[in-house]
């Protein structure tokens, strides 16, 4: 019974890669002014795929397109994460979350587009000063992870990062 308990466990571990993993290698000198062979012929862009835990908030039109809004980072399997700036003035009934994509004027083969079920706004949110400016969002759909689409470390709640040399999170 025990063997059967450590296999399942071990299978399912092994379904979904970890949260801040990205099994694609990010190019981390591209876009911060650190010139590089690489980052030229990027055009300081991202290796393709290489942040899986980034998604598009984009406003679906009537023809099926769907126009970005802000980016936002995925934290679990309906969830992420954005600026609560991002979602003033949008109407949730056309609001989706873009992942495993690259393009953003492309739908990729990858790509999922999951619809919003709800949103969280920070209870103390100012448009006027941008203060408390962070959104939950609940998808309909759960995110289906791998390669592509995978979710961000969150710190553990004894985790100090307090002390650290964090300096901010920005998304959206």
């Amino acid at each position: 019974m025990n063997l059967l308990v450590l296999a399942l466990t071990t299978t399912a571990v092994a379904l979904h890669p970890p949260c801040g993993v990205s099994t694609i290698k990010p190019d981390l000198l591209s876009g911060i002014g650190i010139q590089t062979s690489e980052s030229i012929t990027n055009s300081g862009k991202p290796a393709e795929h290489s942040w899986p835990w980034t998604a598009a908030v984009c406003q679906n039109d009537w023809f099926g397109n769907c126009y970005f809004k802000c980016a936002a980072t995925i934290i679990g399997e309906r969830w992420a994460l954005t600026s609560a700036s991002c979602f003033n003035g949008l109407d949730l009934g056309y609001v989706m979350i873009r992942a495993g994509m690259f393009h953003e004027d492309q739908k990729e083969s990858m790509e999922q587009r999951i619809s919003v079920k709800s949103i969280y706004q920070h209870p103390s949110y100012s448009p006027s000063t941008k203060l408390d400016n962070i959104l939950l969002i609940q998808t309909k759909d759960e995110f289906k992870f791998g390669t592509y689409v995978q979710p961000i470390c969150l710190p553990e709640e004894d985790d100090d990062v307090l002390s650290s040399n964090l300096k901010g999170w920005v998304t959206g």
